[in-house]
């Protein structure tokens, strides 16, 4: 998860997985457990066959 300053605030998986569907959940929090606020952020999926990146919206 990145902020629109491009800075990382967390991080919800790192490393290889197995193919198939995966699931992930953000609880709102930067990575030492604060709550961020509510804004927009970027949720960034890096394959080997590229990279994707989408804007969410956090909403308190």
């Amino acid at each position: 998860m990145f902020n629109l300053n491009g800075q990382r605030v967390a991080a919800l998986h790192s490393g290889y997985l197995d193919a198939g569907y995966q699931d992930f959940r953000w609880n709102g929090a930067d990575g030492s457990g604060q709550q961020l606020s509510s804004g927009i952020y970027l949720v960034r999926l890096q394959t080997e066959a590229g990279m994707l990146t989408k804007k969410v919206s956090l909403v308190r």
